[in-house]
């Protein structure tokens, strides 16, 4: 193989010319292969900056989601919070309905004991009077009675005495 680049290298010296064809020729390869190098070298570059930007996209989507999930947790929990406080609100509103209520039948029944016990003192008040009456026109038949005894016995001690 040294042979063949021997010769082809005195070749070359004769004709100038194709010295400098195959001179072009080799720069030409040597810069195509730098090119080419250097395109490949450039589209690795981009494609590592490329995965690196949808990493890093990647990434900030996954705390974009994260940080939703955290607010819908957060909210689903503020929802429950709030049932649960409207549920015991709704039971201390109906106990104390219960208690109204109770304290309602409570006086609705004290009222009518009193009104049963005033129908009571009314009728005893009643026959007390016409007791009464009665007792009072018997006082004064007794009074009668006894006025007549005090005349006929003022009569018979006049009588006697005179």
């Amino acid at each position: 193989m040294e042979e063949a680049a021997v010769h082809t290298a005195d070749g070359l010296a004769a004709e100038p010319m194709l010295l400098a064809v195959v001179v072009v020729a080799v720069a030409l390869i040597v810069a195509t292969v730098l090119i080419t190098r250097e395109m490949r070298a450039s589209k690795d570059k981009q494609l590592e900056l490329e995965s690196k930007n949808n990493e890093a996209q990647l990434t900030l989507q996954r705390e974009m989601d994260a940080k939703r999930l955290e607010l819908e947790e957060k909210r689903e929990q503020r929802k429950i919070e709030e049932q649960q406080h409207r549920a015991q609100t709704d039971a201390e509103m109906m106990a104390l309905q219960r208690q109204t209520i109770e304290a309602s039948n409570r006086s609705t029944a004290a009222i009518e004991a009193m009104s049963r016990l005033m129908d009571t003192n009314n009728a005893r008040l009643d026959m007390s009077q016409e007791r009464s009456r009665v007792l009072g026109a018997q006082m004064q038949d007794v009074h009668a009675t006894v006025h007549t005894i005090d005349n006929n016995v003022q009569e018979i001690a006049d009588a006697l005495f005179k």
